[in-house]
């Protein structure tokens, strides 16, 4: 048997919880000491992720529509204030995170007027931690030893490195997996923190994301292939453009891995039963490699992983209010959503079957009583090739 349970939201400015009930029809109410009045969450977005499996995650982004019949405290929810967006897991009876994040910028609308009373709409947009290091810059030099400028380190030491040498507070830097991907020395000089470290996980075949918890974690080539979170329910995906599609442009049977160190020579991988069946298709990858082996290695295990078409799933979108009773365990297994969750998508023998699958970028959004998770999605072997 298949129920619809409404879903349930918190919002936490600051630490101060604003919403914390449902109402019957169907949106939350805010605390009336923020407002006077009708208050309610009209809508509400979550995104985060990356474009694709090869890239590097961006940080997670929220906005919610708030619409009162009374102005909201501006003090309460000011530009830079902390924002905590909950939801209810059913299963575990317990409120989760969807999000932590930082609030950026605000918006009030007439949302409806007449003879001088009517309700306005508040817009909060809000981005998570993890976006503060694309606004920093660090200066790097040869002495003392690090791991930016100084030959011998990991990539994993250079994230970690970069992560604890400026303020970013340890509250929000979670588990710095170890690697053993030497990393090349760079010139002395200036450095965006993101840059440092996108270019640091992607050399290491990583992942360097953020999560619901506010906090950035990194994940190394074996980490990137957890254990799985399990199928996500049939009854719970909406049909309505649910789709496989298999391309012969996805194909890569030409691959060039190169390296900003000098002393290495750039390591290529083809498959002429590839290119004799689906044509010549370059692709490259570009890293800091200091270890030959480890970029012959990373172009040999691009091209196992695209050098023939399989069947890669389109966009899955799960409506978060139905839940089937019969196994009420398969609720909480989205909560909360990151890069690189691990799921199996249930599809008919005649779309592929059963696709296993790892979650590139994602978006929550409710409105008006309703929640779902839409979720772009890569194969496994795209990245792990059998």
């Amino acid at each position: 048997m298949v129920t619809y349970l409404e879903p349930k939201l918190q919002l936490i400015i600051n630490g101060t919880l604003l919403a914390g009930w449902q109402t019957a029809n169907p949106n939350l109410i805010v605390s009336q000491s923020v407002a006077t009045g009708v208050t309610k969450i009209e809508s509400l977005s979550i995104r985060g992720g990356r474009a694709d499996v090869t890239s590097q995650p961006s940080a997670m982004q929220c906005s919610i529509q708030i619409i009162t019949s009374a102005g909201i405290s501006d003090s309460g929810t000011a530009i830079g204030q902390t924002l905590v967006v909950n939801t209810y897991d059913y299963y575990n009876g317990v409120w989760t995170p969807l999000f932590t994040g930082i609030i950026s910028d605000k918006t009030i609308d007439i949302d409806n007027w007449s003879n001088g009373s009517g309700t306005y709409a508040y817009t909060f947009n809000a981005y998570s931690r993890m976006a503060s290091l694309q606004t920093h810059r660090q200066s790097w030099s040869t002495s003392p030893s690090n791991a930016v400028c100084t030959a011998g380190f990991y990539c994993y030491n250079r994230i970690s490195e970069v992560l604890s040498n400026w303020q970013y507070s340890p509250s929000w830097i979670g588990a710095i997996n170890t690697d053993a991907i030497y990393i090349h020395k760079r010139a002395a000089g200036t450095y965006i923190d993101a840059e440092l470290i996108e270019s640091a996980a992607t050399t290491g075949r990583g992942c360097f994301h953020d999560r619901a918890d506010g906090k950035v974690y990194y994940n190394n080539y074996a980490q990137t292939l957890q254990a799985s979170l399990g199928t996500i329910d049939p009854y719970l995906l909406v049909a309505g453009g649910l789709q496989v599609n298999r391309s012969i442009t996805d194909i890569v049977n030409a691959i060039h891995v190169t390296s900003t160190d000098a002393a290495l020579h750039d390591s290529t991988a083809s498959s002429s039963t590839s290119q004799s069946n689906y044509g010549y298709r370059y692709g490259d990858r570009n890293t800091e490699c200091d270890v030959q082996t480890d970029m012959d290695t990373q172009a040999s295990a691009f091209l196992s992983a695209r050098q023939n078409p399989r069947w890669r799933p389109g966009e899955v979108v799960v409506d978060m209010g139905l839940i089937q009773t019969a196994d009420s365990s398969s609720y909480p297994v989205y909560l909360p959503v990151r890069t690189n969750a691990r799921y199996t998508i249930p599809m008919p023998a005649a779309m592929g079957g059963d696709l296993d699958c790892l979650v590139d970028n994602w978006a929550w959004t409710f409105s008006r009583g309703r929640m779902f998770l839409t979720m772009q999605l890569s194969l496994v072997l795209d990245t792990h090739p059998a």
